[in-house]
Formats: C-alpha cells, structure tokens, sequence
C-alpha cells in the first residue's frame, strides 16, 4: 500500500482544514462541513481519521450492465431449462415415477431426473429463436456448478438430481 503524503497540520488555519475534510469525505461517502465551530485538534482529529477510511470505488459503466440485460433471457431460458424434472426413480429399484405419483410417496425414496443436455440446448434455442445463439454442453454444465455451489447470481433454486446420458452426436 502507498504510502500517504504528510498534511502539514501545523501551518493550517480552519478554513483550510475544512477544505481537506471536504477533499477527503467526498470520495469517501461523507458528508462535507460547510464550517467549523469546534477546536482545531478535533478538526485535524477528524482529518486524520477519514484518511484511514478507503475511497469508495466508482460506479461500473452503463455498457456492462445494458450487456447483461441484453443475455438475460437467455440466462433464464438456461435456468429454468436446467431445473426442469422430466420425472422420478425409485431410488432402490430405479423404476419410473410419474410427477403425479410422486407427490403422494416419501421424497427421500426417489430421485429427480432432469432432462440431458442436448435436450435443453433444443428447448432454449426454441424459445429464443436465435440462430447465431451458441451454446455448447459445457456451458450447461458450468452454470449447473454455479447453481449447485449457490454462486452469486446463481441463487435458482435446486436442480435435478440425475441427468439422463444422451447418445453422442450432435447437439444442434
């Protein structure tokens, strides 16, 4: 860390320490003094205090953000294609449970199967009928990682527990 330059407290009447202080909340997020009726040694105390705080980092651009709105059906469309449930296991012996019958049965006794990945690929590129959109398996499977780890900005919900493996070929 930099080191900071001296304020030269002793050849400084009020008014200028009132110019400092301003100087130095600004940036800071405090308020500015518009005088000073107090002693002196408070006013160089108050000084020397807020040059202890950090400055509050500036805003981020407008770009960025207009960027992110613009992406962010196709995030949803992502989310909510990865946290689809097709259906449910048994868990013991593996047969397929309806929705229907799985809201009448123990949840810990059956599995979530979501849907495999060129599946959900389909399903986005269909309701974003986009056909520069690219979107590759890794990508599913790097923001599940995000979804599952509770990542900020990835606070969905719960996914599937099961995928079913698709055959390989092509996902477009």
């Amino acid at each position: 860390m930099p080191l900071q330059q001296p304020i030269p407290f002793s050849t400084m009447n009020i008014p200028d320490l009132v110019a400092v202080h301003n100087q130095l909340a600004q940036p800071r997020g405090f308020a500015p003094l518009r005088a000073w009726g107090d002693s002196r040694c408070k006013l160089v105390e108050r000084v020397a205090i807020l040059r202890t705080y950090k400055p509050i980092p500036p805003e981020p651009k407008k770009g960025k953000a207009k960027r992110l709105r613009r992406l962010q059906p196709i995030r949803d469309a992502i989310l909510e294609a990865l946290a689809f449930i097709s259906h449910y296991e048994d868990a013991k012996t593996g047969e397929v449970v309806s929705k229907r019958a799985a809201k009448k049965r123990d949840p810990k006794t059956l599995l979530s199967i979501g849907l495999a990945y060129p599946e959900i690929i389909k399903r986005v590129r269909h309701r974003l009928r986009k056909p520069k959109w690219t979107c590759e398996g890794i990508t599913l499977r790097w923001t599940a990682a995000k979804v599952r780890n509770g990542a900020p900005g990835f606070e969905h919900g719960t996914l599937p527990q099961k995928r079913p493996h698709s055959a390989k070929g092509k996902t477009r």
